[in-house]
């Protein structure tokens, strides 16, 4: 019979397994605390994500449902409806940096309105048709 017993780990197998697990621990450790020091700028990307949809839907909601009767200047009564929601239009956390009239056919078919994040720099816009448009203007 032999004398000596095979069971279980020696002494180098046990400290290769547990400088195995220390490796994939430091690793996993390493990617969690990464996503936390980064938490911040998503959630404020998040929040400026937010904030240009709730001012793209505003500005929609004000501006689509206008109709200029055919007879009316559409241009004109375009131009002054620009400057009013330029002067006008206060929506929490955003800028309105101006609005241009969208002129097809020689009448006034829309708006373009650029606005900013208070906490940015960038300028985005929105361009909205009134419902007096028609089918005139490809939506």
């Amino acid at each position: 019979m032999n004398a000596h017993n095979t069971d279980g780990f020696t002494f180098i197998e046990t400290l290769v397994s547990i400088t195995l697990i220390l490796i994939i621990t430091l690793a996993v450790s390493t990617a969690f605390i990464t996503v936390l020091l980064h938490n911040d700028s998503a959630s404020l990307s998040l929040h400026e994500s937010w904030l240009l949809l709730y001012a793209d839907q505003e500005l929609r909601e004000n501006i689509e449902p206008i109709v200029f009767p055919y007879w009316e200047n559409s241009v004109s009564a375009a131009r002054m409806l620009r400057q009013q929601i330029i002067d006008q239009t206060h929506i929490p956390g955003i800028t309105i940096a101006g609005a241009d009239v969208i002129i097809k056919d020689g009448a006034a078919h829309g708006l373009e309105v650029s606005y900013s994040v208070l906490s940015g720099s960038a300028v985005y816009t929105s361009s909205i048709l009134f419902d007096s448009a028609g089918d005139a203007v490809k939506r």
